[in-house]
């Protein structure tokens, strides 16, 4: 599976990047899974290396070769951090291979 910053494939990361965040504020971001496996995924769960990002809304509990789905991340700054943020991300899930 790949991660996207937009829903048309033209935009993969492997690094989110939320910018500058007021203390106290929240800011929130959408990225985009594509399956470009031919197998179903099953339980896929994103992950970010910040342990001060949520995510939010994770994507459904399954994900069919070549659909694309959304994540939503929220990000809430701790109040003495004084630098945008850009964080690691990953998508982790279960290949469903189904006899042919």
């Amino acid at each position: 599976m790949k991660l996207f910053a937009d829903k048309a494939h033209q935009q993969p990361i492997e690094d989110v990047d939320f910018g500058r965040c007021e203390a106290g504020e929240k800011k929130q971001i959408v990225v985009y899974i594509y399956n470009d496996t031919k197998y179903k995924n099953e339980n896929p769960k994103v992950i970010c290396e910040d342990k001060n990002v949520k995510v939010i809304h994770q994507p459904p509990d399954l994900i069919k070769p070549g659909e694309t789905v959304s994540a939503v991340l929220e990000w809430s700054p701790p109040l003495n951090l004084k630098k945008a943020l850009v964080t690691g991300i990953r998508i982790e899930a279960s290949e469903i291979i189904e006899p042919e």
